[in-house]
């Protein structure tokens, strides 16, 4: 963590940093790197979306893509967004749709929590995903008019639906390479 770095400051020094940074509330914290499970998981999830939404306005974006929620910077796991609006010279993804974040145990806290509470302010979010790596278990949080509704997706023949963009996960597809992995291993 860093303290008292300007939003300008950060924008600035994380186009050059061999590392990535969030930056809420005036500080700068580290994301930490991922394992096989966690790196397994977004690749899944990547070739699941790209596909679906080839010749459609939709993009999805990998964890590469920060977003602005509130005054917050964050980087999520993957995004979904209608007509993607960027800033800071397409840097900065400002209209996420769907916000997926792949749980890892040290970081499954803060995902839930804090990280959460800042995409909230977000406008255009409709749906926030969580992977779990331990076990195939999918959580859809969706926004209604009466706020966030959440639905459980479990075991390897569930299909996760992302109601605002018609994703379907199956979840056979993002866990097989974990299950592969640990079937090898045994």
């Amino acid at each position: 963590m860093v303290a008292g770095i300007g939003r300008e400051e950060y924008l600035l020094s994380e186009r050059t940093s061999e590392t990535k940074h969030e930056w809420r509330d005036g500080e700068t914290f580290e994301v930490p790197g991922v394992g096989r499970a966690h790196s397994q998981v977004q690749g899944a999830l990547a070739a699941l979306a790209i596909p679906a939404f080839s010749g459609t306005p939709y993009e999805f974006n990998g964890s590469d893509v920060k977003v602005r929620a509130g005054e917050s910077y964050l980087y999520p796991d993957g995004t979904v967004a209608l007509d993607a609006a960027f800033a800071e010279n397409d840097y900065v993804l400002l209209n996420p749709i769907v916000i997926f974040e792949v749980l890892s145990p040290s970081t499954s806290g803060y995902d839930r929590g804090e990280k959460f509470r800042r995409y909230d302010a977000i406008p255009s979010l409709r749906d926030y995903v969580l992977i779990t790596t331990e076990e195939p278990v999918v959580e859809v949080l969706s926004r209604g008019e009466d706020g966030w509704t959440l639905r459980f997706f479990t075991g390897l023949d569930a299909v996760a639906r992302i109601p605002s963009v018609g994703l379907d996960l199956p979840l056979g597809t993002l866990y097989e390479r974990i299950l592969t992995a640990t079937v090898q291993s045994s």
